[in-house]
């Protein structure tokens, strides 16, 4: 069964808590997050071999195996954060934009497991993992024990409160579907928001 996983993670600049938000925007839970300082105005920069080691030591700290970049995985983070840069706007899904599952096929990316963190607010790589890692749903994406590889990206706005806008995808190929002109239709699958499966079939 494929099986998609969102999440995401909003924080302040200001001296509120950082909070996290499902799809929709409702909050879950009462868990604070880290504060994070405010940035130098500065443009936040990314080492996806960083986000690598750093994921991939975190998964390993917690019993599982370690990721790889995947170059179709980083295209699909990249514009995704470029177009809520663009917009100001943190979601999986903005408006006129296809959703998730949508966007990995369109990148080219057939996967058996996906799961996407998107983030605003973090001015650097630690910033972001450390916000991830703290919050419910996002972590049970980066302990997904089934994903193999990632692909991460950030996009800056000057304009609006959150500047940095993060998109972490985290998947496995589906390895068992037949390509080329014998290939069936699509396989189908379920997508889970913070865990709860919202619909889908095998």
């Amino acid at each position: 069964m494929k099986r998609l996983v969102l999440a995401v993670l909003m924080l302040s600049l200001a001296a509120p808590p950082a909070v996290a938000f499902d799809l929709f925007g409702f909050m879950k839970g009462d868990k604070k997050v880290s504060r994070v300082p405010q940035g130098d105005g500065k443009p936040a920069t990314l080492d996806p071999a960083e986000a690598v080691a750093m994921i991939s030591a975190f998964r390993r700290q917690n019993g599982l195996g370690p990721v790889t970049l995947n170059a179709q995985l980083s295209a699909i983070a990249a514009r995704h954060a470029a177009l809520m840069a663009k917009r100001d706007n943190l979601s999986h899904k903005l408006f006129g934009e296809p959703g998730f599952m949508q966007r990995m096929e369109a990148g080219g990316y057939d996967a058996d497991v996906a799961a996407e963190n998107v983030g605003t607010g973090y001015h650097n790589l630690d910033q972001a993992i450390t916000g991830w890692k703290n919050s419910p749903g996002h972590r049970r994406n980066l302990l997904n024990r089934d994903v193999t590889e990632i692909g991460i990206a950030v996009a800056y706005t000057p304009k609006g409160k959150f500047h940095d806008y993060w998109a972490l995808v985290l998947a496995r190929k589906d390895t068992r579907r037949q390509s080329g002109p014998d290939a069936g239709p699509p396989l189908t699958g379920s997508v889970t928001f913070g865990g709860a499966v919202v619909g889908g079939t095998d």
